[in-house]
């Protein structure tokens, strides 16, 4: 008696030891990810406790990003160790949004001060120049 492929109990289906093994790793990198950005966000500032507009102005943007960083590292690893119905499209559709949505964001954060597109923005969303405290 044949059985389909949604019949087919999940641990046995083919791929599925490599799905779990990616989910879980990007779980970790998820969480890597978000400790160094939370380690870096705690870091902000100048010895003498003064930060800047600009960190004070993304500080709360950092802060949700990280949050969700956590938030998709917990997704992805329930789904390495209950992958129930997910196939190898699935997780790579999530882990392409995760990286679109949180992880390029929270990159450009950081980076925001060094591109000039990414400074005519910030002062045409915050009506300010961007004064992240390098002087000239």
């Amino acid at each position: 008696m044949a059985t389909s492929d949604s019949a087919q109990p999940t641990a046995s289906r083919p791929g599925m030891a490599f799905i779990r093994i990616i989910a879980i790793l990007w779980a970790l990198f998820s969480f890597a990810v978000g400790f160094l950005n939370m380690f870096q966000l705690g870091m902000m500032g100048f010895p003498d406790g003064y930060r800047s507009p600009y960190a004070r102005d993304i500080e709360w943007i950092a802060e949700i990003l990280i949050l969700a960083c956590y938030a998709q590292g917990l997704y992805f690893l329930v789904i390495g160790f209950r992958p129930r119905n997910t196939t190898g499209a699935k997780l790579g559709m999530s882990a392409l949004a995760a990286l679109v949505l949180i992880m390029l964001p929270l990159r450009l954060v950081w980076t925001c001060p060094q591109s000039a597109a990414c400074t005519f923005a910030y002062e045409a969303v915050f009506r300010k120049a961007m004064d992240h405290g390098q002087g000239g």
